[in-house]
């Protein structure tokens, strides 16, 4: 299998710290069978996204694909997870440009149209890593290229009224997802979803991860989308998820609220794997009604945006 000559995507990155971890608490050794379905499963992605990571590895040498057997592990997951948290570290310690990018964008720093040099210039980068930041964010149909050097970037949940026509296309579009004729469900991945989903539900709140809430809410909305039969409302619901996953004008909703959005993922995907579609769809309405926030009306004018990291769940998802 050829090795891509492509720089990764960030969110392939992501993936491959997130399967390092997997490994190693699988306990792999060096020299085992890493099969792609069970990569999918233990990280809740698709097969896609799943070769995707072992691509990555493979590329830094710590996987390798043998002809009739598929990926295996070549370096140790112990002393691998070290080194890509030292790459992480060196990353944070020099500022992640795409995150610095995208949260400068929500907080209305950056105007809706950016040249490379302006970029250049504000973050005291060379052009090179500018320019590739921008085609990542291009990937991830985060921004657009526009007349002459101009970039122009797509809406984002840069607000209340941006995050309000989110909640309002979620309601429209999703339910909608569910009920296109030919919705085929990913059993196994939604197998693993719920196991992991019920471990979360039955902690209590002091051992609720609510970093692993987000992760198990963006892998639901993903693979019911992905199984959407028709094939232009499943690319926008993809690329609608792609953008909520970037920084964004939120505020972290309290545990009952993710204990009781994993449970109501529970319910759609227990109707989903039955068949029973009608069902699924209106039990996704009621979630988005119940998680969508309830901003106050009290003048905020002169006060910043709100800026949350990437990754903190708002009212529930």
């Amino acid at each position: 299998m050829p090795t891509a000559t492509l720089p990764p995507r960030q969110s392939h990155l992501d993936l491959a710290d997130r399967l390092v971890d997997e490994i190693r608490q699988a306990g792999t050794r060096v020299g085992d069978h890493l099969p792609e379905q069970w990569v999918a499963s233990r990280c809740a992605v698709s097969r896609t996204l799943a070769r995707a990571a072992l691509g990555v590895l493979e590329g830094e040498g710590a996987v390798a694909f043998r002809p009739g057997r598929g990926y295996v592990l070549c370096a140790d997951p112990v002393a691998l997870r070290e080194t890509r948290s030292q790459s992480a570290a060196q990353s944070v310690a020099g500022g992640d440009l795409r995150t610095r990018i995208l949260r400068d964008r929500v907080a209305r720093r950056l105007s809706e149209q950016v040249t490379i040099p302006e970029l250049v210039r504000r973050y005291g980068e060379a052009r090179s890593p500018v320019a590739k930041t921008l085609a990542r964010l291009a990937e991830d149909r985060l921004v657009e290229r526009g007349a002459g050097q101009r970039w122009h970037f797509r809406p984002m949940l840069d607000g209340p009224s941006a995050l309000a026509d989110s909640y309002r296309y979620r309601l429209l579009a999703e339910p909608a997802g569910l009920l296109e004729p030919g919705f085929v469900p990913d059993r196994p991945r939604l197998a693993d979803l719920r196991a992991r989903m019920d471990q979360l539900v039955a902690a209590d709140d002091a051992g609720f991860d609510t970093a692993l809430f987000d992760e198990l809410d963006r892998a639901f909305h993903e693979a019911l989308a992905e199984g959407c039969a028709n094939r232009f409302l499943r690319s926008d619901l993809l690329d609608h998820l792609k953008m909520r996953r970037a920084p964004s004008f939120q505020s972290p909703a309290p545990v009952n609220r993710l204990r009781e959005s994993t449970r109501e993922h529970l319910r759609v995907m227990e109707q989903v794997e039955r068949g029973r579609m009608e069902a699924a769809a209106d039990l996704m309405r009621v979630h988005l009604q119940l998680s969508r926030p309830s901003w106050p009306t009290l003048s905020v004018r002169g006060a910043p945006p709100l800026v949350a990291p990437a990754g903190t769940p708002p009212g529930g998802r």
